[in-house]
């Protein structure tokens, strides 16, 4: 089974926490409308079902439950590697 990497955000004065993809699109688009979060938990996942699930249980939030017609993406290969090439280049802002 192939995992991605999530990463959860906080931002002063925001609700949240926001979880995200680690991805270049979704880096920038968090550094553009959150300047200043700070990271505050990371963790993998298989599918974006195992992803929603995994944030409510470190949140303490109730268990995640998709909508009745919502259908799960299991991650694949390629993508994977897509993540592993962006981890190669990545500059990390966590601190």
């Amino acid at each position: 089974m192939v995992e991605l990497y999530f990463e959860i955000w906080q931002a002063d004065g925001r609700d949240g926490p926001f979880m995200y993809m680690v991805s270049e699109q979704n880096d920038a688009v968090r550094r553009a409308t959150m300047p200043g979060a700070v990271l505050v938990h990371s963790f993998t996942a298989g599918s974006t079902f195992e992803a929603f699930r995994k944030k409510n249980e470190w949140a303490g939030f109730e268990p995640w439950r998709p909508e009745p017609d919502w259908t799960e993406h299991f991650f694949e290969e390629h993508e994977a590697d897509a993540q592993r090439a962006y981890f190669r280049t990545r500059v990390s802002d966590a601190n």
